[in-house]
């Protein structure tokens, strides 16, 4: 009987300890999914660009992450953004590709911008890290057949410079004649032919020759006089540039006696550009960009706009070159139930279309790029019209073949 009341006694202490010391577990603990970015915030001229991509990335992640972050397998995962400076060159672009992947451990990356995707390549495709760039110019070792590990939305020049022709074409039905003024970055010889074609498909011809210039240029007089020796022209067509460039362009032309429209498949905005050269020299200047406000946005690109205005004011750019790859990611991740690229990669390659924040994209890319990683989605353009960016509509891509 004593030994039974004992056993009876210990086992009753027993549980009251357990219930004490060794309470109920709790949530899991939070899991954080790393995406790195690969954008510059030194050096002036890529920084221009990178700094609004950077500040727009993080809200976008800001949001995924209040909306509860990436599921995979039923666990959440909150992203935590990582980005390395580039510092504006190629030693810096490999540098800081290389701290993300093997001193980061991130496995998917998002950038760089312009040409200095070729860089990043030899270093994140070996390591098998899927890389969704965030501005390609059809230069090799960039999203081609030799990088298989590259992706890319519509935010690059190719992709962009459809919207804007298109644009130009819509508005200006009349206009035949332009000047073509690119800088002299490595990707004339791979894109100014396509530009070209372009230009071409749409009834425009090309005035001349390709007029280029280098990234750190502050003077631009001389191409404006370039411009105005190439006789009478119907447009005039600045590729891609920063907005300072675009801005002393714009500038330079109006003072010239030029009043015909300029445009450019830069994301850039148009406030931007009157900053620099005057609402006067800005009007009719037209840009890829998104314009506040805009009623044909879709819904999850005015939420982004609303915070980043709120956040660094109403001129700021809305750059969604990033954030863009991002949520393609996410995307991506959750259908394919896995965070290892290369099964997310595979993923990627099984489908023919894929929702994307500015509404469903359709994947191509074989022929134009030499293999069919890019996503081609609606695109905006702005204009600058009676002294204030406006709306000039939005613009189909259809496939990139």
């Amino acid at each position: 009987m004593k030994r039974t009341v004992f056993i009876l006694t210990a086992l009753l202490i027993v549980a009251i300890l357990a219930m004490v010391g060794c309470p109920s577990p709790g949530p899991a603990p939070e899991k954080t999914l790393k995406i790195g970015s690969l954008l510059a915030t030194t050096e002036w001229w890529a920084a221009a660009y990178d700094l609004s991509i950077l500040n727009m990335t993080q809200i976008g992640i800001d949001m995924i992450n209040e909306d509860g972050g990436v599921t995979v397998n039923g666990d959440k995962y909150t992203i935590e953004l990582v980005n390395e400076d580039t510092k504006s060159d190629f030693d810096g672009v490999a540098s800081a590709a290389n701290k993300l992947i093997y001193d980061d451990g991130v496995k998917f990356i998002v950038g760089p911008t312009g040409y200095f995707v070729s860089p990043a390549s030899p270093v994140t495709n070996p390591a098998k890290a899927m890389m969704v760039v965030g501005w390609h110019v059809c230069m090799p070792a960039e999203v081609d057949a030799s990088t298989p590990y590259n992706f890319a939305t519509s935010h690059g020049s190719y992709t962009k410079d459809i919207a804007v022709i298109k644009s130009m074409r819509q508005d200006y039905p009349q206009a035949k004649t332009i000047a073509l003024v690119s800088p002299d970055d490595g990707a004339i010889p791979y894109l100014m032919p396509k530009v070209k074609d372009l230009l071409s498909q749409n009834g425009f011809t090309v005035a001349g020759d390709t007029i280029p210039f280098p990234n750190e240029m502050e003077d631009f007089s001389p191409i404006v006089a370039k411009i105005f020796s190439l006789g009478p022209v119907d447009g005039v067509f600045v590729e891609r540039c920063p907005p300072p460039a675009l801005g002393s362009i714009a500038k330079g032309l109006r003072d010239g006696g030029y009043f015909g429209p300029i445009f450019s498949g830069s994301p850039i905005a148009t406030s931007e550009v009157a900053t620099i050269a005057g609402a006067d020299s800005t009007e009719g200047v037209r840009t890829t960009i998104a314009t506040l406000n805009d009623p044909a946005m879709p819904t999850l690109m005015a939420e982004m706009a609303s915070k980043v205005t709120a956040q660094y004011g109403e001129g700021y750019p809305l750059s969604y070159q990033c954030v863009t790859g991002v949520y393609l990611l996410k995307t991506l991740i959750e259908a394919a139930q896995s965070l290892d690229p290369t099964e997310v990669k595979a993923k990627f390659e099984s489908m023919d279309t894929v929702d994307t924040i500015y509404g469903m994209g359709v994947i191509g890319g074989e022929q134009v790029f030499g293999i069919k990683h890019i996503v081609a989605h609606p695109l905006p353009v702005q204009k600058f019209e009676n002294g204030k960016a406006v709306s000039a509509g939005w613009f189909d891509l259809g496939l990139i073949p």
